[in-house]
């Protein structure tokens, strides 16, 4: 029998991802909330910011092990610029994943003109900093955090190819996760007769 539990994929995220969204930003310890946030987050905050993030045109990646979602990596458009925001649950760091990430949501960045992304953490996040260093951003201090800004480059078709193969393969991918869950709820749910 074909089974997935133990592979490792990077998708974009769909409504329909939203509870997998939710799970892992709720697996954030403390310490990467703030990060993060740069505040300590309520739940019902995190399950507010969740369902925004996947409802108002931002996109979304997440890094799946199995069917529990570990990284995510956001780009929130606002009138040709972007804003970028990563997270991955502190176990499952230094793993390539934030640089796997961000590279999808650059390259999301470029393919929508974005013109500068901005990358906001704070100073002492040096998992960011070193990740934005990897991608040639240019660091600009402002108070007390730290602007990265990623200047774009021409639209390439071959990237928009790419993106939109990507996104695809990843929706298909959503609607068996989706479908997927909705049979284990069935099937083990409340009111199921004992065979």
């Amino acid at each position: 029998m074909l089974t997935f539990e133990n592979r490792s994929r990077v998708r974009r995220l769909w409504l329909s991802d939203l509870p997998a969204f939710k799970a892992h930003l709720h697996r954030l310890d403390r310490d990467t909330l703030h990060d993060r946030f740069g505040c300590y987050a309520a739940d019902s905050s995190l399950d507010e910011y969740a369902q925004t993030c996947l409802s108002d045109g931002s996109i979304v990646y997440g890094y799946f092990e199995g069917d529990l979602m570990r990284g995510a990596g956001e780009l929130r458009l606002k009138a040709g610029a972007g804003e970028a925001a990563m997270s991955v649950e502190s176990d499952w760091r230094h793993h390539g994943i934030g640089t796997e990430l961000f590279s999808r949501v650059i390259r999301a960045a470029y393919n929508r003109g974005v013109e500068s992304l901005s990358i906001l953490c704070l100073p002492h996040n040096q998992a960011m900093l070193e990740l934005a260093r990897k991608f040639d951003a240019e660091l600009h201090f402002e108070s007390d955090e730290i602007t990265g800004h990623l200047v774009a480059h021409e639209i390439s078709p071959l990237a928009l190819w790419d993106e939109y193969v990507e996104d695809s393969l990843g929706f298909v991918d959503a609607m068996f996760d989706a479908q997927k869950h909705l049979l284990e709820k069935f099937l083990h749910g409340p009111g199921v007769l004992p065979s």
